[in-house]
């Protein structure tokens, strides 16, 4: 013992301990093995047990027990391997502790911490943990059969130098708020009944001002708590409802958050009435904050993160998932004595350094009691340590959380696959640091730890490219490095261990690694390339030409052939024309002196040759024009002629032709026809319909041209017409290679339709 003195122990927890056979010890603990069971005790007592006999068989079959520097026990397991038992310290305290049974059903989870005037930590209502030993203890007081809900709000007070615990139910049809005052050797308890203006609702938290003042927050708002007349008063200047954490300020100022609003800052007046000062970060769900008065700053817990305001309360910085920390929906928050903030969330705890913001974020290889935390479920004792509940129980510690390291960390390099194959299977993988691969061998997998006999699983492996310039990349310890698709070249990749608690990266292994660049990205090849693709595009350039070339004689031979039929057509219409011209003109000179009205009536058909024989040259000598001028385009010359007949006529006329026909009709012959079929169709309108009114159009669909001409005038029986009109446009329509059908019956007018294939 400390004193010199020695002292026998002969029993543990009631079972006598008989024979030893091997007996360890380390600074802490002693530890031995008796016929069948293995015991432990440390040296002040506080911790001594016996190991779950059920959790092996044959605790006789341990020997030669020892500790190693860490705290870790080896034990020989009768020459068939070595079993080992991790004391070493933890760096978080966590009930329940796993070294022995939750004898208070601390794992059912904590909500709300206290501490009494011996310093003793209530984490219960009825349960305690001792501020000398941080054993879990019974709180020696009974309570009212609702206390045992786990629910319960408790509150320090130091003004009053003790705990008040809260209670509510409802009793004889009447709702009840339980309150109980409570120090280490004494009790009180206050029942408060509900006024007519008192709180109806959920209470969400109480704290205590300095000057002793009781305030709670309800889900309805605000309430001073008044324990001698057992009645809640109602806070001016708060209106807002859903109150949940009062958060105690300097200067007599609290700050209240709401649930679905903003944080707000209110003074609180000598009289009890609060004054608006400011809301804190607009906009942003706020739950907690802290304040670091050397600083003069204020760390804010928030359902995205953890803000750092400036004393205006401007955003200095952010923390969330983008710059490391684990979880951003903050349940708990304090600072330590250095003004660092700790935090629960959803993925454990966290802490920021207020110098360098560094995040360390403690999981459970730290002994944290959970991933998961309780809201509201934080408190800081007066000796600094922390305490954070959470759904299996809590965890506590007093900061700086320092690590001792007991051995040296070492990266080792297990395995390296190329492909998925193993790299040089008959060599150790940890000795190789240079790779030459091919350049189809560029997807690579590595596979390292970092060694550390006692801390292995709190170290992260770390790794870069030195040539890419990319920050270190951090990986759980045991990962594999995987690169995919590695263009050819030279590679450093360095290896490493990260120390979180240290913020150290510490490198420790270089692997050179070549991709041999392929045949086709060498100079020779794009050189064979070069001329190959010279030849291909000459052969193209040429074979382009002869295409062109074929193509304009090809234009060639159609133009000879429009030509041609042009010819046919002023040889065959235009020359009968000229000929009856050259008769008719011989005839009327010689009727001239013997009979004057048949030389004027045959000179009057003379000029209506005439005429018919300058249209018929006109529409010829367009039709082989075609332009971009919208005076030569073919729907101008439909509307053209249709003005001309029909304008000086009572017939009213529309004509609806497509603009896309003007581009599709480039064909003489088609451009010709088509101008010839809708010139007879509207001189027969003119001359024989004695219609009111006509329409004309043009469309184009599926690589047809249509025609339609359309009247209502008198009609008659198509297959009774006489003369040449209607034949000469089924002519033309059949020379195009189309139809052209004339619809009529007296009295019912007359529609002249033709369909024109574009390609003849």
């Amino acid at each position: 013992t400390a004193t010199g003195a020695a002292t026998a122990i002969t029993a543990l927890q009631g079972k006598k301990l008989g024979n030893i056979n091997f007996l360890a010890c380390n600074e802490r603990f002693i530890l031995f093995r008796t016929l069948k069971h293995m015991g432990y005790c440390s040296f002040d007592g506080t911790q001594q047990g016996w190991f779950n006999e059920n959790s092996r068989e044959g605790f006789n079959k341990l020997m030669h027990l020892s500790f190693d520097k860490s705290g870790r026990l080896w034990a020989c397991d009768d020459g068939v391997g070595l079993v080992i038992f991790d004391f070493s310290p933890n760096r978080l305290g966590k009930e329940p502790n796993d070294n022995y049974p939750d004898t208070y059903n601390i794992g059912f989870g904590c909500h709300s911490f206290a501490e009494l005037d011996n310093g003793d930590i209530l984490v219960r209502q009825n349960v305690a943990q001792d501020a000398q030993t941080k054993k879990i203890k019974p709180f020696p007081f009974e309570f009212s059969a609702h206390t045992k809900a786990p629910s319960f709000r408790m509150c320090t007070d130091k003004y009053r130098n003790g705990v008040w615990i809260f209670e509510e139910h409802n009793m004889n049809r009447q709702q009840t708020k339980h309150l109980y005052f409570c120090t280490q050797k004494n009790q009180k308890e206050f029942t408060v009944t509900l006024q007519q203006d008192g709180p109806k609702s959920q209470q969400n938290d109480m704290g205590v001002l300095a000057d002793g003042r009781i305030m709670c927050s309800f889900s309805e708002g605000l309430f001073w708590l008044d324990p001698q007349k057992s009645r809640f008063v109602k806070m001016e200047g708060a209106p807002q409802p859903n109150a949940f954490k009062i958060n105690l300020l300097s200067h007599n100022r609290v700050a209240v958050s709401y649930l679905e609003n903003d944080m707000r800052m209110y003074q609180v007046l000598q009289g009890g009435n609060l004054q608006p000062l400011r809301p804190i970060l607009p906009g942003i769900q706020s739950f907690y904050i802290a304040e670091d008065a050397v600083r003069h700053w204020y760390w804010v817990g928030t359902n995205q993160g953890v803000y750092l305001l400036d004393s205006s309360f401007a955003i200095l910085k952010r923390f969330d998932a983008n710059n490391g920390l684990a979880g951003t929906y903050i349940y708990g928050l304090l600072l330590d004595d250095a003004g660092n903030p700790y935090c629960s969330h959803q993925r454990g705890l966290s802490s920021i350094d207020a110098q360098s913001f560094q995040i360390i974020n403690y999981t459970k290889f730290d002994d944290i009691q959970d991933w998961d935390f309780h809201n509201r479920a934080f408190f800081k004792a007066s000796n600094g340590t922390m305490y954070f509940g959470g759904t299996k129980g809590f965890n506590y510690f007093k900061p700086p959380l320092l690590q001792k390291n007991y051995y040296q960390p070492e990266v080792y390099v297990d395995e390296i696959l190329v492909g998925g194959k193993a790299y040089r299977a008959d060599i150790n993988a940890n000795e190789i640091d240079r790779l030459q691969l091919g350049y189809t061998e560029n997807n690579l997998s590595i596979k390292a730890i970092v060694k550390d006999l006692a801390k292995g699983n709190l170290h992260h492996l770390i790794y870069r490219i030195v040539e890419t310039g990319t920050e270190w990349q951090m990986l759980p310890n045991n990962s594999s490095i995987n690169f995919t698709q590695l263009a050819p070249g030279n590679y450093t990749l360095q290896l490493g261990y990260y120390n979180k608690y240290m913020a150290e990266k510490k490198l420790q292994k270089t692997i050179h690694i070549t991709i041999a660049t392929p045949f086709f990205r060498k100079g020779w090849f794009w050189a064979l390339m070069a001329i190959i693709v010279t030849a291909i595009v000459f052969r193209f350039i040429n074979r382009q030409k002869l295409a062109r070339q074929k193509i304009k004689f090809q234009e060639q031979l159609a133009l000879e052939k429009q030509r041609q039929k042009i010819t046919a057509d002023l040889h065959d219409d235009i020359g009968a024309s000229l000929s009856s011209l050259q008769i008719n003109s011989a005839v009327a000179g010689q009727l001239l002196t013997k009979d004057t009205n048949a030389a004027k009536n045959l000179l009057t058909k003379i000029e209506e040759q005439a005429r018919g024989l300058a249209d018929k040259i006109g529409d010829i000598v367009w039709s082989m024009k075609p332009g971009k001028d919208e005076f030569m385009a073919l729907s101008r010359r439909v509307k053209n002629f249709a003005s001309e007949i029909l304008g000086s006529s009572r017939i009213a006329y529309s004509v609806n032709i497509d603009p896309a026909v003007d581009n599709l009709v480039k064909d003489i012959a088609l451009r010709k026809n088509l101008v010839l079929i809708m010139k007879e169709a509207i001189n027969n309108v003119a001359k024989y319909s004695q219609a009111g009114r006509v329409t004309i159009g043009m469309q184009h669909s599926q690589g047809h041209i249509y025609l339609q001409v359309v009247d209502d005038g008198v009609g008659f029986i198509p297959m009774q017409a006489t003369g040449n009109g209607i034949e000469n446009m089924r002519k033309r329509a059949a020379e195009l290679g189309g139809t052209l059908t004339v619809l009529s019956a007296p009295g019912k007018g007359t529609e002249v339709a033709a369909k024109i294939p574009l390609i003849p």
